[in-house]
């Protein structure tokens, strides 16, 4: 393991509440998903990639989010192979957390992330993952609609607007800065 990276206590791998609102959650499979994304980055094989990602991965919200999407993938893969398909509420809150944690590790290479930078990794991974998971054919657009349709529902005017502000801002600073890019786990950390 790479000094000053190690991973969290067991303890604080296994805790996150879900927030209020955030539908029906099976606890113990959010905690299982994060134990297991946890485990995933501070790996001794994998956090030596991790860190080089983030440090020559382009604009930091970017770097988060490819990097959250390839840990997040290879779970969501690996259950799937198994038959054990993860929840979409587990993986938008086990998501939230793996990009929180990134930030956190990214935090420990020197790469200060702020609370905006976090929140725009976390919007261009859900991107990045959704068009990930409708590449494999497990997410369509009706889906996406019905999703969509849930969160507005979910959520105030206020905080409907503000998240589609940050939502855009971020999207927008992915397209900027990276013109023509096309958002895939990459090939070599897929494979492994």
């Amino acid at each position: 393991m790479m000094q000053g990276f190690g991973a969290p206590a067991a303890q604080e791998q296994q805790q996150a509440p879900a927030p209020a609102g955030a539908g029906e959650v099976d606890q113990s499979e959010l905690n299982k998903f994060i134990g297991m994304a946890t485990m995933a980055i501070f790996d001794e094989k994998f956090l030596p990639k991790a860190v080089e990602a983030l440090k020559k991965g382009g604009p930091l919200p970017q770097a988060i989010a490819r990097l959250g999407v390839t840990v997040v993938g290879r779970i969501y893969e690996a259950a799937k192979s198994q038959g054990q398909p993860v929840s979409p509420q587990v993986l938008l809150l086990g998501g939230a957390e793996v990009i929180k944690k990134i930030a956190e590790l990214a935090e420990k290479a020197g790469l200060p992330a702020d609370q905006e930078a976090v929140e725009m990794a976390f919007f261009i991974a859900a991107d990045m993952f959704k068009n990930h998971v409708k590449g494999l054919g497990d997410y369509t657009d009706e889906m996406e609609q019905e999703d969509a349709a849930a969160f507005i529902q979910s959520m105030g005017d206020d905080a409907m607007r503000q998240a589609v502000e940050k939502s855009q801002r971020a999207l927008s600073l992915g397209a900027q800065q990276m013109p023509g890019a096309q958002f895939a786990m990459p090939e070599e950390e897929a494979q492994q």
